[in-house]
């Protein structure tokens, strides 16, 4: 997936860098403290994201404590 304006390991990230992130198996499930954040549009594919700085989100319950989803005006945001 490629991903910019990210934070990155404490520095934001303007340009377009690619990222592997593991998918969501078919029943939705990833492993323990991890949500599957899936598409809102045709193909409905997902990505397992442990809600820390710079993953993929849909809104704050799918970020750690105290980050926010940013979703930079798409359906999928980054925890920031």
């Amino acid at each position: 997936m490629c991903l910019s304006y990210l934070e990155v390991d404490g520095t934001v990230v303007e340009d377009r860098w690619c990222y592997t992130l593991p998918p969501c198996p078919e029943d939705g499930d990833c492993p323990a403290g991890w949500h599957c954040i899936q598409r809102n549009s045709p193909p409905l594919i997902g990505h397992c994201s442990d809600g820390s700085a710079g993953s993929l989100c849909h809104d704050n319950g799918d970020c750690e404590s105290g980050l926010i989803c940013s979703t930079l005006g798409t359906a999928i945001g980054t925890c920031a």
